[in-house]
């Protein structure tokens, strides 16, 4: 997908208390070769109605970030800091039983790579129906029905395929299908992990304009997760740019594509071809992340920018408000230079 500018009308006025508040966020995975820091004391929030883009690179604890909040992380994941606060309440201090509660009726998730995952031998209905019953017990059959029914319509299928077998949906109408499925117990948070995965650009256009109508409709809140700064800027009303398990910039879609705060994110802005503007040169971005199984001693993307000073290399940079609307790790923010010019950090 193209970058394209994000339009000003839609940045929202946000509530004060936000719905979700993650605050000082670590965790590390367990492994033969040594722990790996996944996440490493990260903080953010969203607001009621509003959308928030998490991107970066693969293996930037993204997605570890989504299993996170709905505590699904794998056995060998240690949470070791931080709190996940749903509407003031802190998730990670909760029973199991409680959290099962929480999961689909407060927040769902589309899983990555999701539209593959139907089972072949049951209609899409009774995958749905299930969903259904595990978290609302006392549906009935018509009940679920109708629901589905609802359901189909908002994601733009027709009902009667609700009684069809995965294998006879294309791969949009699949995804539409689970995008269904996460709404099905009408959650107040959707986690969207990758959402248009292996979809040609017309239909990931089509689903993300679907998931943008549904947020308004429902007053939702949606964390995208995406590698892909173009498409998750679309939808987003604010992002925040991962880097080695850190947020290396956090800001309204709008500030950060107009002018971002950190070499990182400046570098996956000039990366990325536009149709819009211009012609100018693709700068890519040289260099591989650092082994998170080494600490961290200074900036984690020193040894890839061409702003790096001795202090990068050797103090960690904190995340801090740099401008109005956007928040950098970077002790030079302020010379990270503007995309839309033909100045480069080479």
């Amino acid at each position: 997908m193209t970058t394209t500018t994000p339009t000003p009308e839609r940045t929202r006025s946000r509530p004060t208390e936000p719905l979700l508040e993650v605050d000082g966020l670590t965790v590390r995975y367990e492994t033969l070769h040594g722990d790996v820091q996944a996440i490493n004391e990260l903080s953010f929030s969203i607001s009621p109605g509003e959308s928030l883009g998490l991107v970066g690179e693969s293996g930037c604890g993204k997605s570890s970030v989504a299993l996170a909040l709905l505590r699904l992380l794998p056995k060998n994941a240690r949470i070791d800091a931080g709190s996940i606060r749903l509407e003031g309440k802190d998730l990670l201090s909760v029973s199991d039983r409680e959290m099962r509660g929480h999961r689909w009726n407060d927040i769902s998730m589309v899983f990555q790579g999701a539209m593959n995952s139907w089972n072949p031998v049951y209609t899409v209905f009774s995958q749905i129906e299930e969903a259904l019953r595990v978290h609302w017990p006392a549906t009935t059959r018509s009940e679920a029905r109708g629901r589905v029914a609802e359901l189909f319509e908002m994601v733009g299928l027709p009902p009667d395929m609700m009684d069809r077998y995965p294998h006879e949906y294309s791969g949009g109408m699949r995804q539409r299908a689970i995008i269904a499925m996460a709404l099905s117990c009408d959650p107040k948070l959707i986690i969207a992990d990758e959402p248009t995965t292996a979809l040609d650009v017309i239909v990931q256009d089509r689903i993300l304009g679907q998931l943008k109508r549904i947020q308004s409709e429902l007053d939702l809140s949606i964390m995208y997760i995406s590698h892909d700064i173009a498409v998750i800027a679309e939808v987003a009303d604010r992002l925040g740019v991962m880097y080695a398990g850190k947020m290396a910039e956090l800001g309204d879609t709008d500030a950060v594509f107009r002018h971002p705060r950190h070499p990182y994110s400046w570098s996956l802005l000039t990366s990325t071809p536009s149709i819009r503007g211009p012609l100018r040169t693709l700068s890519p971005l040289e260099g591989e992340p650092p082994d998170l199984r080494e600490p961290l001693v200074g900036c984690p993307f020193e040894p890839r920018c061409a702003l790096s000073t001795e202090q990068c290399a050797t103090h960690m940079p904190p995340l801090e408000q740099v401008t109005a609307h956007q928040s950098a790790a970077c002790w030079h923010s302020d010379q990270v230079p503007d995309p839309a010019e033909k100045e480069t950090l080479a």
